[in-house]
């Protein structure tokens, strides 16, 4: 009886180990999902609203494609209303089971309009942030991001534009 319990023992362990690498895979896979979003910001003050799409590449690593309206910017005494198309990567840090921090990095490209002139601007933006996963789905995040030398000069000014986001993910899987 005693050498039976010693083959199931080794059976069992056997089996876990042959399949701990595919529920490793499994849960891997499970973080490959595409998602979209919408954020609310602050910039100077002014509201700002944007909306976003992205693929969960890896628990790592994920790609966004968003359109932000920016609000009215003061460019050397004139209003400008500015939005911004971007494409980021964002670098993911999972901190525990639900909290992740990451930074995102990309390219821009945003209008400012104003006073019958319409300027273009093609650059960087960058930021840092954390998300929480309220569940398997949903995520709350808090950014913080750059669009780098937004203006382009034509309104006798050129500044970098800081938006502190909260946003709401939903992710399909």
């Amino acid at each position: 009886m005693k050498k039976r319990s010693i083959c199931l023992a080794v059976a069992a362990l056997a089996g876990t180990m042959v399949s701990a690498p595919a529920l490793a895979q499994m849960a891997a896979q499970d973080e490959r999902a595409p998602y979209i979003g919408g954020s609310l910001g602050l910039n100077d003050g002014e509201s700002a609203w944007r909306l976003f799409g992205g693929y969960r590449v890896n628990r790592n690593a994920a790609i966004e494609l968003g359109y932000a309206d920016l609000g009215e910017m003061n460019f050397g005494g004139t209003p400008v209303n500015s939005d911004a198309w971007e494409l980021s990567a964002l670098g993911i840090l999972p901190l525990g089971e639900r909290v992740s921090a990451y930074g995102r990095l990309g390219f821009y490209r945003g209008e400012a309009r104003g006073g019958g002139i319409t300027e273009t601007t093609t650059d960087l933006t960058f930021g840092l942030g954390a998300q929480y996963d309220v569940n398997r789905n949903i995520g709350v995040r808090l950014e913080w991001q750059r669009y780098s030398d937004f203006g382009g000069g034509a309104f006798g000014a050129v500044s970098d534009e800081d938006v502190v986001w909260l946003n709401a993910v939903y992710r399909f899987r």
